[in-house]
């Protein structure tokens, strides 16, 4: 049983399969082949790896998963390289299909590549079925044995071994067969195999400590300084295992038989840091995966690749980045030659994940935490509006078959059971699509109350514009038709709010199928959306605004305030996290629209993908994406609207909320005071997808 917080969570410990093991090799293979196939990356040696007739094809998020780990790998190998100008040798543990040598040696043989010339010794060691493997894979390409010519069989210097373990290559290749559970005999190959001792080392590991027991790994580490005390290491591993995210990754690796034996231990940059410098490395760098990743392209490479396919998984993107770390740590006696020949180029990750989390307390104001049992809402991408004593939710991503929605489901605010008004819904041409990332609002009108929806995608090359109003009091959709010149493009994650002084509706934001809207904010008011003739007529705003503040973004979370829109986080431009908050007016008098930004203390954090809702003079953000990980109270911000002041809020549950709460592609939505957040969740990488709960409310005490 494993504590962490407040809370527990027992982990029975899987039994790790060696066959399993071993496929994780193809998993990473086929993905990272993929990714190369779809042009994000450069490597002309992997597609000789792959034996099959038919090439794999991943998702965009995978794609993009994968090019993050290739290039920061990429990355440390060079920085190493450039280290200094002395000869040097890496030990890949745990190998696999990699192509880092090949792709080493077509620098070493570019003249315009700062590697030109140089010279390495590389070391290749993973379990005997997959080094065989590749041994024969690479006999069979003709390109790969240009480089590396016929690999023979090195004979053994230890007379008790009957075969050897080593496979000797051209230009310093060597082939380990060796176990990391059997360091012995690891080490004697290594040594038959021309390791010297003496010699600037990078030992590499790939996802690979993460499958042994925390004792034996750690002994790893140990064994690795011993034996080459000049040397680095640089370790890729999963981490920050208490969120939802992290636990459906350990939840994924546990059901497939190759558990993370020591991701409890060592969960993020800190314990992995401490770890590393108990054993006796020193200079221990911690970085996510986003910041090196980030850091490793220019603006240019970084537009191409976002640009490859169509995208629309930013949130779990960016936890998958701040889910994995890149650590790297340097000996004492590796440091101090790298000064004495003053070559330490080499740019070591910065420790961006201990610096990055704001010094705010949790505020001294409580907050219950209640799941409600309500059926039907196990989707994302979703909107949600209040219209009276009942909550009208619509569409999004989920349901039964795990696909886009329309069904518009409608709940009593108060008991959270299903109402009757939707039972004699009627059937006509006018429902609105199955769609994802629409923005909806509710229109209080005299005669009866009206629910508006707006826009949303089909595919992300498919945003829509079309915009529907629903009569909860005839149980009918209309569409409406869009009159006038500043008609907004097609867009989804776009925000909708009513202001009912002076009766207008407020459109902010959204992106398309080419990323961030340019046409930014609209504004309808009443008496021009018509529900007799079926027709809205748009308002731009963007060239009507006073203020210098920039509306440009999505994902971002809007409510209405003393008659002002108020507007927090979101995604920017090229992708940029915001953490600003802005209020939208309108002077009664003028009809002038002004806006400002407010200047909170301290600075917000950056957020998407999140809700905000407003109690009294107190606004609440709740989930969403963040500069890293969020820890449980991060989740949570609570903001006083007269003294722009703000702190985490602490939020009480009976459960281990924090790893079974999605808090991102969520809604929120607020009655008698009470904030209620419907569903929310995303697809986890490749560990599968992952639903919020169906509804949950919470309660600011008094």
């Amino acid at each position: 049983e494993l504590t962490f917080g407040s809370q527990k969570k027992k982990y029975k410990m899987a039994a790790t399969s060696t066959a399993k093991v071993e496929a994780t090799n193809d998993t990473s293979f086929l993905s990272k082949l993929s990714a190369v196939n779809k042009g994000y990356v450069k490597d002309q040696w992997i597609s000789h790896l792959h034996c099959g007739s038919r090439h794999p094809r991943r998702s965009p998020l995978i794609n993009k998963g994968y090019t993050a780990r290739m290039v920061a790998i990429d990355t440390s190998i060079r920085n190493f390289m450039l280290s200094d100008h002395g000869s040097k040798q890496i030990v890949s543990l745990g190998a696999g299909f990699e192509t880092s040598f090949f792709k080493l040696q077509e620098a070493i043989c570019s003249p315009d590549d700062l590697l030109y010339n140089m010279k390495v010794s590389y070391f290749e060691c993973d379990l005997s079925q997959v080094a065989l493997k590749k041994k024969q894979l690479i006999s069979e390409s003709p390109l790969l044995s240009s480089v590396v010519g016929n690999l023979q069989s090195q004979e053994s210097h230890n007379a008790a071994r009957e075969s050897s373990y080593v496979f000797r290559g051209n230009n310093g290749y060597r082939l380990i067969l060796g176990d990391l559970r059997n360091l012995d005999q690891l080490e004697a190959s290594l040594i038959d195999g021309g390791l010297l001792r003496d010699v600037h080392t990078l030992f590499l590991s790939e996802c690979v400590l993460s499958y042994l027991p925390f004792e034996e790994s750690d002994e790893v580490l140990g064994w690795a300084l011993r034996l080459c005390p000049q040397s680095q290491f640089v370790s890729y591993e999963p981490s920050y295992p208490h969120d939802a995210f992290g636990d459906q990754m350990v939840d994924h690796f546990k059901r497939n038989c190759t558990p993370l034996r020591s991701v409890y231990e060592y969960p993020d940059a800190h314990t992995q840091r401490l770890r590393f410098q108990n054993i006796g490395w020193e200079n221990v760098h911690a970085a996510l995966l986003g910041d090196v990743f980030t850091a490793s392209m220019d603006k240019a490479e970084k537009e191409r690749i976002d640009n490859l396919e169509p995208f629309d998984e930013d949130e779990e993107f960016d936890m998958k980045l701040n889910h994995y770390l890149i650590l790297t740590a340097s000996s004492a006696l590796f440091l101090k030659k790298c000064m004495e020949m003053k070559c330490l180029s080499q740019e070591v990750p910065s420790d961006t994940t201990s610096t990055k989390a704001l010094s705010v307390e949790c505020s001294s104001q409580n907050c219950s935490w209640q799941v409600l049992p309500v059926p039907d809402i196990r989707r994302w991408g979703h909107c949600s509006s209040v219209l009276g004593q009942k909550v009208y939710t619509f569409g999004g991503f989920g349901g039964v078959k795990n696909s886009r929605l329309a069904d518009l489901s409608c709940y009593d605010c108060e008991t959270m059971s299903p109402c009757d008004s939707l039972k004699g819904m009627a059937s006509n041409d006018q429902l609105p699509s199955p769609r994802v990332g629409a923005a909806s609002c509710a229109l209080p009108c005299q005669q009866e109350a009206l629910y508006f929806l707006h826009g949303g995608r089909l595919s992300p090359m498919k945003p829509l514009a079309d915009s529907f109003l629903f009569n909860t009091g005839t149980a009918t959709w209309s569409e409406l038709k869009s009159i006038g010149d500043d008609t907004p493009s097609p867009r989804w994650r776009h925000t909708l709010d009513f202001v009912a002084r002076p009766k207008v509706m407020f459109l902010v934001g959204g992106r398309n199928e080419k990323g961030v809207c340019d046409d930014v904010c609209f504004c309808a008011t009443l008496h021009t959306l018509d529900d007799q003739s079926k027709t809205i007529q748009w308002n731009k705003l963007d060239s009507k605004i006073e203020g210098s503040s920039d509306l440009r973004r999505h994902s971002h979370a809007s409510a209405v305030y003393n008659g002002k829109l108020i507007v927090y986080g979101g995604l920017g431009a090229k992708s940029k996290r915001l953490s600003d908050i802005q209020t939208l007016s309108i002077n009664l008098e003028s009809g002038v629209f002004a806006m400002r930004e407010l200047e909170t203390s301290p600075l917000l954090p950056p957020r998407y993908s999140h809700g905000i809702g407003i109690v009294g003079d107190s606004l609440v953000s709740i989930g969403g994406v963040g500069a890293n990980v969020l820890q449980w109270h991060e989740n949570f911000i609570l903001m006083d609207l007269k003294s722009l002041t703000w702190s985490y809020l602490h939020v009480q549950s009976d459960y281990n909320a924090y790893a079974d709460s999605f808090l991102i592609r969520h809604t929120v939505v607020v009655y008698n005071d009470k904030i209620l957040i419907f569903g929310g969740g995303g697809t986890c990488f490749s560990f599968g997808a992952r639903f919020n709960k169906p509804c949950i409310r919470l309660e600011l005490s008094k």
